[in-house]
């Protein structure tokens, strides 16, 4: 999927005050950025991202991406303040600085090495999501940043999966990981929103054809000897919580759905839902 506008803005809001100056980022694939160095300037301008200005002689273009000719990843990156930038990809094709397959536990060399390990639309595309979110682990340094932005619903034969929220905040939390942020990004018309997931608040299963991506980010906060495999709390629950019961239904809202056409039941729960919800620009 890339890095869109959108994503750029949320990736700086994400990173802005934590200083970062220097270090080492790992990026999953060589992605394609939607954005020249300009454009890219302005978006982090508009978040007060105190990014890197480059000399011409260090930006460097990309012209094999579904943008055009923008930006490359890595220079975006050292915008952003990181001083090495790697690329990994498991096809030559587009020159990445690591050749590694993600379904496979990193070797020891590629261990305790960056303070960021960034994703956008990588994992998907990979089997063993396991190994993919297990490397991220292996791969940062205590204190480095964990980023991914994948899809949630929408992208059906886009990849072989599209994710739960839940499924980050359960592996990420149980893995030595803390400061977890999770925003949900929704692609409404040409427009681009966000909102903060609340954990305790049920989503819609398909947002009614609105594309919607996960955005999430954590701190390693500490080494983990071994890598743990979790289930979904949620389980853990009493069997009565509305996370486990669901919606319940009272007999009007039971008549009404057998009485109110199709497209009338999904824009009356559209609209509730969104009632409920502080939509931020992107």
């Amino acid at each position: 999927m890339g890095i869109t506008a959108s994503n750029i803005r949320l990736v700086a809001k994400a990173l802005k005050g934590r200083g970062i100056k220097g270090g080492s980022a790992l990026i999953y694939s060589v992605l394609g950025v939607q954005g020249t160095y300009s454009e890219v300037e302005c978006l982090l301008n508009s978040e007060g991202y105190p990014y890197r200005r480059l000399p011409e002689s260090e930006i460097v273009l990309d012209a094999v991406t579904q943008f055009g000719t923008t930006v490359h990843v890595t220079t975006m990156f050292r915008m952003l303040g990181y001083d090495t930038v790697d690329t990994l990809d498991l096809f030559p094709d587009e020159d990445p600085a690591i050749i590694a397959d993600l379904n496979v536990p990193f070797p020891a060399h590629l261990w305790n090495r960056y303070d960021l390990v960034f994703d956008s639309g990588t994992a998907e595309h990979c089997f063993n999501t396991r190994e993919v979110l297990g490397n991220a682990v292996r791969a940062l340094k205590v204190g480095g940043i964990v980023m991914h932005i994948l899809p949630m619903s929408g992208f059906a034969g886009h990849g072989f999966y599209q994710f739960s929220p839940d499924l980050f905040a359960e592996f990420y939390g149980k893995n030595g990981f803390d400061e977890l942020t999770i925003k949900i990004e929704l692609r409404i018309g040409l427009n681009a929103f966000y909102f903060d997931f609340d954990p305790h608040r049920l989503l819609p299963g398909d947002f009614w054809g609105i594309p919607a991506q996960i955005f999430f980010a954590a701190r390693k906060a500490r080494q983990v000897d071994e890598i743990v495999m979790p289930n979904q709390s949620v389980f853990e629950l009493p069997l009565d919580h509305p996370l486990r019961t669901g919606r319940k239904n009272t007999p009007l809202v039971l008549l009404a759905k057998m009485l109110l056409p199709d497209v009338l039941k999904k824009y009356l729960l559209r609209k509730q839902f969104f009632l409920g919800t502080k939509l931020h620009p992107l």
